[in-house]
């Protein structure tokens, strides 16, 4: 959603289309492409497209090594090169091919509306629990987002990122705790037997979906009126996306267990966030 976002705000300043090269989805087995759900059209790059763009015309998706040594060759490639905002990138120009994550809303702030209008998507309630339902209801519902998957399973994720501490939910219900008198929890995770039988905390229910995609999970999450972020762009794009202008976000400090990373970590969280 990063990288869409990034190159939509660029591609929208130059009044050209956004094309995506998905031929990486063919390598990825722990993803599912899921732009397609979203009120937005997907085009795809011609051969020639490709051949201009990133000389590989195949069907196979060019590896980073190859994007790397030819960078420097040819113009048309843009590289990010270091997890943080790069404020040469509102100058490319119309013309690019986009290497990146783009973790900041700075690539796109300034299409903030439009990208929410393209990332617009409505849950089905019918597949939550109704506790969770009247839960949402409440004036101080609050999203808990716990990641844990590949972060926790996965010795190099976990080397890089690793999942949150149970001290730092336990700071973050006690700041949430401090602001808002009627506050009800709901977790959403990718391991929600996990959550229930780690995370104990009052007024709590657990977000066990019954069928759909994640995207469900993401927009209903962004409907609560506050959020508890895990260190996942999933719930950062259910926070960013939530439309309370009072909404209370809380967002780990620690984002990246790697300190290596971490140093890049300060443009992830807008301003406005509460970083614990």
């Amino acid at each position: 959603m990063f990288q869409y976002a990034a190159g939509r705000a660029l591609a929208a300043k130059y009044n050209v289309p956004l094309k995506l090269d998905l031929r990486w989805m063919r390598r990825d087995r722990l993803r599912e492409f899921l732009l397609h759900k979203f009120p937005i059209i997907i085009e795809r790059p011609s051969r020639l497209e490709y051949l201009k763009f990133t000389w590989f015309p195949f069907q196979m998706h060019p590896f980073h090594i190859f994007l790397k040594h030819i960078e420097k060759y040819n113009k048309n490639i843009y590289m990010e090169h270091k997890p943080s905002f790069d404020p040469n990138f509102r100058n490319l120009g119309p013309d690019r091919f986009l290497f990146g994550y783009f973790q900041s809303e700075k690539y796109f702030k300034d299409y903030a509306s439009l990208i929410r209008k393209d990332f617009s998507y409505e849950p089905d309630i019918t597949l939550y629990d109704n506790e969770v339902i009247e839960a949402l209801k409440s004036s101080g519902s609050t999203a808990v987002h716990v990641r844990r998957g590949d972060y926790v399973t996965n010795a190099e994720v976990n080397r890089i990122i690793g999942e949150c501490p149970m001290e730092y939910y336990g700071n973050a219900v006690e700041y949430l705790k401090a602001a808002v008198k009627d506050y009800r929890l709901i977790v959403f995770s990718d391991d929600i037997a996990w959550c229930r039988e780690n995370l104990k905390f009052d007024r709590t229910v657990f977000a066990e979906r019954r069928g759909g995609t994640p995207l469900h999970d993401m927009s209903l999450a962004g409907q609560c009126k506050n959020i508890i972020l895990a260190n996942s762009t999933f719930s950062w794009w259910s926070a960013w996306l939530n439309k309370n202008p009072r909404k209370i976000v809380i967002a780990p400090k620690q984002w990246f267990r790697s300190e290596e990373r971490q140093k890049y970590a300060h443009d992830l969280t807008p301003q406005d966030w509460v970083r614990l």
